[in-house]
């Protein structure tokens, strides 16, 4: 509305010079805080999906080829240690298979 009666010349000419200039430089601070608001929302998304993709925060991410799309592990399984038994043994020479 305040852009169509900043448009609207016979409007203008019955107002106040000042309020005028006033009406124009809200405007004005109108678009500057809109293109901000913009911006933040661009860069609150862009953080989000930083975030959402990171393999800190995501499992599938992290297991994901981003080349092959293939999940594989991030780290090799370690073999089970034996348990104290077989430890001894083998320690001792002797073969329990």
């Amino acid at each position: 509305m305040l852009e169509t009666k900043l448009a609207d010349k016979s409007w203008i000419e019955t107002q106040d010079p000042e309020f005028i200039k006033s009406l124009e430089k809200v405007k004005v601070v109108i678009e500057s805080l809109s293109a901000q608001i913009y911006i933040f929302a661009d860069y609150f998304e862009q953080y989000y999906n930083a975030i959402a993709n990171s393999p800190i925060f995501n499992e599938s991410a992290a297991m994901s080829d981003p080349d092959s799309g293939e999940v594989s592990p991030t780290q090799t399984p370690a073999a089970a240690a034996p348990n104290r038994a077989a430890r001894r043994s083998k320690a001792q020479g002797v073969d329990n298979a």
